[in-house]
């Protein structure tokens, strides 16, 4: 586990950059049509960085599970990488997430 007093608040910024991008890229994913030749390019390319996400994604049984852990990860790190981290303002923005 990586302990973010640790590794340097520059350290821990670029990590929520990061993992904030995941879970953006895993809900839009979800929300895509799957039919669509515009998304198919972006469809694939997304199910090469994370192929056990996306499998678990189309999954009948773990799909609605998956997108609602996505979409609330996505939400926590909206939160949290308002630029200051974790303040007094972005909870009082929390329900505008923009997504």
């Amino acid at each position: 586990m990586i302990y973010p007093d640790k590794i340097g608040r520059h350290h821990t910024q670029a990590i929520l950059n990061v993992e904030q991008e995941k879970y953006y890229n895993l809900v839009w994913y979800a929300r895509s049509d799957k039919k669509s030749q515009c998304n198919r390019e972006s469809r694939a390319k997304i199910e090469s960085l994370y192929p056990a996400l996306t499998k678990q994604l189309c999954s009948k049984e773990e799909g609605e599970w998956a997108h609602g852990f996505n979409s609330g990860m996505l939400a926590c790190l909206r939160v949290m990488n308002g630029g200051k981290g974790l303040t007094h303002e972005s909870i009082e923005e929390f329900p505008c997430l923009d997504s």
